[in-house]
């Protein structure tokens, strides 16, 4: 289904939203002025203001999830009109396929003393206009081949786009709330130093370590742009500021795999493109056997008086294709194009296998390791935080060993969300193989 039936909308909604924000930086020009004329206004005013532009800007923003963007994405990313219009261009030579050669126009003065007109049409062995027509036919179905390719290709980068993206959102929660612990440790740490409780060594490891975690964050930050970025552009708006994805990395539903079953991988648009080449190649043979095959001539020409009947005005004969190397050359070649293709539908389906077998080893992989963060890490890194905070308050522990505590359970939550992230793309990975987005 289409998110947006008509791209109009966007542009509508880029202009309220520009509207909305020259309303916020006016009421806050407005609010500078008040203030510097030390005018007041009632408290009561300026909340309705801001709660009015809030719901305005929140009206505005919309939340997209993965299949919409998806479906955005093949009604408005580039490539998809490339591809449909070179199935069109094909399609479009299909007539074409049955190519007479153009009629001769002809003058003669057989007498000498008067020019009389003719024509002579040339045409090939008629199964040759047949094995054309089917050519084309087949053209046009590899056109739609390589189409598939691009359209499971896109797909797959923007699904891989959007798990990216709630991966770094999800990332950035934690840096936050992290970095807001640290932030804290650090103020209190300024304060023990002043009064000789922790040493000097301590303070500027925790120190340290915030920096070090506030590093992480803005990277994380700049990588959520990124991303966010990126998949606007799949989906054919890369200016717009009202699209949103749902920011909620999801796990995935399982898969039921059968290592030993490849047959799936038949659906995979790579695979059926050179299948259906192999085909395109046995017509092209088609077409050149057929072309080395007598062809015919029928003409109308007087070379005498107008009162000639019409019988002996006609011509006719044939075609003799004695020059036979240029015949067996490209019926050789054309057999040799068969081989190629041949060989690289086996080629592929070789690539394919590994690939998917390499696939269901890193989906095992990934979800044995994600069940161990679901059913044990996240809990001991929960557990951790929760010791530490305690046993730091009573003096169980020092402060260097605090630190730790809490770097573990932070990067106990760190190596989870990418364990979700790497399971999903496992099996987005699986179902781009198998042609099933």
């Amino acid at each position: 289904m289409n998110y947006f039936n008509n791209k109009k909308i966007h542009n509508i909604d880029k202009g309220k939203s520009e509207e909305i924000l020259k309303i916020a930086l006016n009421f806050n020009l407005i609010m500078i002025y008040f203030i510097e004329k030390n005018i007041k206004w009632p408290l009561i005013s300026w909340l309705i203001l801001l709660f009015t532009i809030k719901n305005e800007l929140c009206a505005q923003i919309q939340i997209i999830n993965e299949d919409t963007a998806v479906d955005m994405a093949l009604n408005y990313y580039p490539q998809v009109k490339l591809s449909n219009l070179q199935v069109e261009q094909q399609n479009l030579l299909k007539p074409a396929s049955f190519n007479l050669s153009a009629p001769e126009l002809l003058f003669q003065a057989p007498t000498g003393n008067q020019m009389r007109p003719g024509v002579l049409q040339h045409f090939d062995y008629p199964g040759v206009y047949n094995q054309q027509i089917q050519l084309q036919k087949e053209a046009s179905s590899l056109s739609e081949r390589q189409r598939d390719i691009n359209f499971n290709q896109l797909k797959y980068n923007v699904r891989n786009t959007f798990i990216e993206f709630q991966y770094w959102h999800e990332k950035s929660i934690v840096l936050k709330r992290f970095d807001s612990i640290f932030s804290d440790l650090v103020t209190i740490n300024e304060v023990r130093y002043r009064v000789g409780q922790i040493s000097n060594l301590e303070k500027i490891g925790g120190e340290t370590r915030y920096k070090n975690l506030q590093f992480q964050k803005l990277q994380s930050e700049a990588e959520l742009t990124r991303s966010r970025k990126q998949l606007l552009i799949y989906m054919g708006s890369p200016n717009d500021t009202i699209l949103y994805p749902d920011n909620k990395l999801k796990k995935y539903d399982p898969l039921l795999i059968i290592s030993s079953d490849t047959s799936v991988l038949r659906q995979n648009p790579m695979n059926r493109y050179y299948t259906q080449h192999i085909s395109y190649a046995k017509r092209a043979l088609k077409v050149e056997k057929a072309k080395s095959y007598p062809g015919g001539i029928v003409g109308w020409l007087n070379q005498a008086s107008p009162s000639t009947k019409t019988y002996y005005r006609l011509e006719y004969g044939l075609t003799l294709p004695i020059w036979f190397w240029q015949y067996k050359s490209k019926i050789n070649a054309a057999k040799k194009g068969v081989e190629i293709s041949e060989s690289q539908s086996i080629l592929i389906n070789y690539q394919l296998n590994g690939e998917y077998y390499q696939a269901q080893s890193r989906y095992k992989q990934y979800s044995d390791g994600l069940k161990y963060y679901e059913q044990a890490g996240l809990l001991q890194a929960a557990e951790v935080l929760k010791s530490a905070a305690t046993s730091y308050r009573l003096g169980s522990i020092s402060y260097y060993v605090y630190l730790q505590n809490i770097e573990q359970a932070f990067t106990i939550e760190l190596n989870y969300l990418e364990a979700l992230k790497n399971y999903n793309q496992s099996i987005l990975y699986l179902k781009y193989l198998k042609g099933e987005l």
